[in-house]
């Protein structure tokens, strides 16, 4: 039995625009293990620059965004939940055309899944993409948060979870699950971040649960953030969350608040992440571990980030969330 535990933030730069003959990377079809193709230390992808300060729904071009990321990776025969990462660059990047209406997920500079009509700029703020890709029994499915009519209160930051899963067939038993939480948007400029003041922040969040005993939960619920500029601290909780049995039929409950308390420092924050987990299951409680987090927009209107966290009895949880004013 191991276990490892570890976050991404992977820079949220904004660099210049790429050409969409050069974006188009070889797609590398998922594997057991919830594998995905990883390129090594060359071919990486610039960013692309949207619009100096413009709304990620104005988009008219495909767009690379830099991604914070965590990830939790599930591989049975052990069962033990374990996740990997690297540190601040553009290793995992996510993106966008909104004409050819895909959402692709970039890992070392190639191509890792591409998710087709993905119809999110006629205002389909939630899109979850449950199209199965059947080669090697694997199944994947990608939820993407942007602006939108049900989230008004953003227009800078998003967020998407991807998760790969497989299971032999004969017997249909899982094996393995890969899931990944990516947080993205157009960054706060140094001169545009507050100094003085306070901030309330309200949105969405999502994640994964896996209790190292081959049970996976879905974790989906609200955000609400308070940063004092002042003091360079930031506050507050993941709420309501529910949580969802995807690996069996233990159905719906409620996974505790995930309080976040971190420093902040230029357009970002770093800090920790604590929760009570889920009542009665194994592997749960008393979580802790850490958070990433990023401003976006003009004067710091908005908020993301990820978290990861893990508790002594084996459990993992990771997350991405998005918050406006």
């Amino acid at each position: 039995m191991s276990e490892m535990a570890q976050i991404t933030e992977d820079a949220m730069g904004v660099h210049a625009f790429v050409k969409t003959a050069f974006l188009l990377a070889s797609v590398l079809a998922l594997a057991a293990c919830g594998g995905g193709g990883s390129g090594g230390g060359d071919g990486f992808v610039p960013a692309s620059i949207p619009p100096f300060n413009a709304p990620l729904n104005s988009m008219n071009e495909p767009t690379i965004f830099n991604t914070m990321r965590s990830e939790l990776r599930v591989i049975c025969t052990t069962c033990d939940p374990e996740s990997s990462a690297s540190s601040r660059s553009t290793n995992y990047q996510i993106k966008i055309d909104p004409n050819a209406q895909t959402v692709e997920i970039l890992e070392f500079g190639n191509s890792k899944t591409v998710f087709n009509n993905v119809d999110y700029t006629n205002g389909n703020t939630t899109f979850d993409n449950s199209i199965n890709f059947i080669s090697n029994f694997t199944t994947e499915r990608l939820k993407i948060v942007l602006p939108g009519p049900s989230a008004s209160n953003l227009d800078f930051a998003g967020y998407g979870v991807w998760e790969g899963r497989t299971d032999f067939i004969f017997p249909f038993v899982f094996t393995s699950f890969d899931g990944e939480a990516l947080s993205f948007g157009v960054p706060t400029t140094p001169g545009g971040m507050p100094t003085t003041g306070s901030a309330a922040y309200n949105g969405f969040m999502d994640g994964y649960y896996a209790n190292g005993a081959n049970e996976i939960w879905d974790l989906t619920g609200s955000a609400s953030l308070t940063a004092d500029f002042a003091a360079a601290q930031i506050t507050g909780a993941l709420n309501n969350i529910s949580a969802t049995h995807i690996t069996g039929s233990l159905g719906t409950t409620t996974f505790g608040d995930v309080g976040i308390n971190g420093a902040i420092a230029g357009d970002t924050f770093s800090g920790s992440a604590s929760s009570s987990g889920i009542s009665g299951i194994p592997g749960s409680t008393s979580m802790s571990g850490s958070a990433l987090g990023q401003f976006y927009g003009p004067n710091a209107d908005e908020v993301g980030g990820v978290f990861r966290m893990s508790s002594s009895s084996g459990g993992e949880a990771v997350g991405a969330f998005a918050a406006g004013q």
